[in-house]
C-alpha cells in the first residue's frame, strides 16, 4: 500500500480500513445477505459504502441506512433469498407455535441439511445462497412439514463425519420427527389471509392449486410443503 515500517496486526487493519475499497467489500457482502443474493446494484453499493466509510465503520448506521431506504422493499428483494435451515426451522417454530418432543431432533435436521449453529465447517462460516439446495435437500425439506406434523419417519440419515461434537446427532432413534402445533394463532388469521403470512411471495398459481384443500391445518402444511416457502 505504498507504506514501510515495523508493523504490527492492528497497524495492518489500520491501513486496511483506510481504503475505501474495504467499506465496498463488506457492504456488498451485508447486502447479499440481507437484501438480495442476486446482482448488486452497484450505485447503491456505493451510496452505502461512503455512508460506512464517513460513519468510521460504525456497523449500526450502515444497517439503519439498508433497513430505511425505499429499495430493500422493492418487490425485487421480497422473497429473493433462500433460507437457510436454521431460518427455515425458527420460521416454522414461530409460524406453528411448533415444540419437538425430543430437542435432539432439531440438531438431527440441521445436520440433514447441512448448518449445525456453533458448529460452521470452516473459519469463512456457510457459503449459503444456492449451496443450501440440492436434489436431496430440497426433497428433505418439501417433506419436513409433513413429517413434522404426522409424525413420519423419514428414510433419511445424518453422515459420520468423524466430529466428536455431532457424534449424537446421527441417531437414528431422531429419524421420527415429534412435534407439538398450537394451531390457536393462524385459525384466528383465517383461510383467506393464510397465503400471504406463510409465502413473501404469494401467487395466483399456488392459490388455485391450493384450493381443493379445505381443511385448514392441511393447508397450512401444504403451503409450508411448496418451493415458495423456501425463500424470504
Amino acid at each position: 500500500m505504498g507504506q514501510t515500517g515495523d508493523w504490527n496486526g492492528e497497524d495492518i487493519i489500520r491501513m486496511i480500513l483506510k481504503k475505501p475499497e474495504t467499506a465496498q467489500f463488506i457492504v456488498r457482502k451485508l447486502y447479499r445477505f440481507l437484501v438480495n443474493e442476486g446482482k448488486a446494484d452497484e450505485k447503491i453499493i456505493k451510496q452505502l459504502a461512503q455512508v460506512f466509510y464517513e460513519s468510521d465503520y460504525d456497523i449500526s448506521v450502515l444497517l439503519r441506512a439498508i433497513f430505511k431506504a425505499e429499495w430493500f422493499y422493492d418487490k425485487a428483494n421480497i422473497g429473493s433469498k433462500i433460507k437457510s435451515p436454521v431460518e427455515l426451522l425458527v420460521g416454522m417454530q414461530r409460524q406453528f407455535s411448533m415444540t419437538f418432543l425430543e430437542p435432539k431432533a432439531i440438531l438431527f435436521i440441521q445436520k440433514i441439511l447441512g448448518q449445525i449453529l456453533l458448529v460452521p465447517p470452516n473459519v469463512a462460516g456457510w457459503s449459503g445462497g444456492r449451496n443450501w439446495i440440492d436434489s436431496s435437500s430440497l426433497l428433505f425439506r418439501l417433506h419436513l412439514p409433513q413429517a413434522l406434523y404426522k409424525a413420519q419417519e423419514m428414510a433419511i440419515s445424518a453422515k459420520e463425519d468423524g466430529d466428536v461434537n455431532t457424534a449424537d446427532m446421527i441417531d437414528k432413534r431422531l429419524q421420527r420427527f415429534k412435534a407439538t402445533f398450537d394451531w390457536s394463532g393462524l385459525e384466528r388469521l383465517g383461510k383467506e389471509r393464510l397465503l400471504p403470512y406463510l409465502l413473501q411471495k404469494p401467487n395466483n398459481a399456488l392459490k388455485d392449486a391450493l384450493q381443493g384443500i379445505t381443511d385448514f391445518r392441511e393447508l397450512a402444511i401444504a403451503i409450508s410443503a411448496t418451493p415458495e416457502y423456501q425463500m424470504m
